[in-house]
């Protein structure tokens, strides 16, 4: 049907979300409202990998004033999956503020009911919520690059309703094809996408090849066909050609508001590998969110633990560059690279090929990574 877009900045978000949501004709047709936002690292709203919260509380004002009676909010990031990391991630990304303030319990997707749907590829474990009629379902993404899908917006941000064993199966099988079909089996009520600042380069987290863009713009959608009519929109204004991204279709689409020449803004392409310092990760389209998280934290410890920091500067001294593989499906290891450091059990695979050894994991821990790398380097 149609998309929306106006000027925002957080401070006034509620404001431009309820004249975003009369621009495009959106009417609060059940009395409960499940939001699924991106919240997929346990970084600060100012890292614009996740959905600010100040967002969400400005979303859940304006529900609260046009007469929702329940509203929950939930998130299935894979990596923050036990109660204790979740509580972590939650206080990290200030979402704990949201329970506070509001008395709303954000849950932790992984450990909700789930019942089976029927879909192209047999039957797919997904949130009970979704489905409920009782619930609006506001799907509430972050404008973002990807290293693996090029962009990460409302049709990727789905993948958070995903257990982790579903997460794994998508990265494994055909990742592309999958979110494209989950995108028809679970169709939102209502699409809002943060893009008051956005994320270009490597993403989906954050990284030496990533800068956070001020957009000051807020995307939303309603219809039919509400996700992928946004994520064409968004794409564009990223400067990125919507036939390039594998699983957004290309579609036609209405725009309202603000027109996409105004706000239109190249962003940063991902990279086919991110250098840290003197670290070169290398990631194929297979590597799943988890592991790129579990190396985002291992570098981050680093970064912040003097005596580790430390050591790793004897390591640039004696290594050139040190050379971390991801993901499964490799074939032979990428060009120039010499001292192979392979993470995670999808490696297993190509480390028995090529006789090395690996770390263990699904993902690996930072600690882990961390010892593993000393050791192989011998440090």
């Amino acid at each position: 049907m149609v998309v929306g877009i106006v000027r925002s900045k957080y401070n006034n978000a509620k404001e431009n979300i309820t004249k975003l949501l009369e621009l495009i004709g959106y009417k609060l047709r059940k009395k409960k409202v499940f939001i699924k936002p991106n919240i997929v690292d346990a970084l600060p709203p100012s890292s614009a990998v996740i959905v600010n919260y100040k967002l969400i509380k400005a979303l859940i004002e304006y529900f609260q004033d046009i007469g929702a009676e329940e509203i929950v909010i939930g998130e299935g990031t894979g990596f923050f999956t036990k109660p204790e990391h979740f509580e972590q991630l939650l206080k990290t990304t200030k979402y704990d503020k949201i329970e506070k303030e509001f008395g709303i319990k954000i849950l932790n997707l992984e450990h909700e009911e789930r019942i089976k749907v029927d879909w192209k590829f047999g039957k797919i474990l997904l949130p009970k919520i979704v489905f409920d009629k009782e619930f609006e379902y506001i799907n509430v993404p972050k404008m973002k690059t990807h290293t693996m899908t090029t962009v990460t917006l409302s049709c990727k941000n789905q993948k958070g309703l995903l257990n982790l064993g579903t997460k794994r199966k998508f990265h494994k099988e055909n990742l592309h094809g999958m979110i494209m079909e989950l995108s028809k089996i679970v169709k939102p009520d209502l699409v809002l996408m943060d893009a008051i600042t956005a994320l270009e380069g490597s993403g989906p987290t954050q990284n030496p090849q990533t800068k956070v863009k001020n957009m000051n713009i807020l995307l939303a959608a309603i219809g039919e066909n509400n996700i992928v009519e946004l994520d064409n929109v968004a794409a564009q204004i990223m400067g990125f050609n919507v036939d390039e991204i594998k699983h957004i279709p290309k579609v036609k689409f209405t725009n309202l508001g603000i027109s996409l020449d105004e706000v239109r803004s190249d962003f940063i392409k991902p990279a086919k590998k991110i250098v840290y310092g003197n670290i070169i990760s290398y990631q194929n389209e297979k590597i799943c969110t988890l592991c790129q998280i579990a190396l985002s934290q291992t570098l981050r410890k680093i970064n912040f633990n003097e005596d580790l920091r430390s050591k790793f500067n004897e390591l640039s001294s004696k290594y050139e560059w040190i050379d971390i593989i991801q993901g499964s499906g490799w074939e032979k290891l990428p060009e120039n690279c010499k001292k192979p450091i392979l993470l995670g059990n999808c490696t297993k695979n190509f480390a028995k090929q090529i006789n090395e050894e690996y770390c263990k994991g699904c993902p690996p821990h930072y600690n882990d990574i961390i010892d593993f790398i000393f050791k192989k380097l011998q440090l």
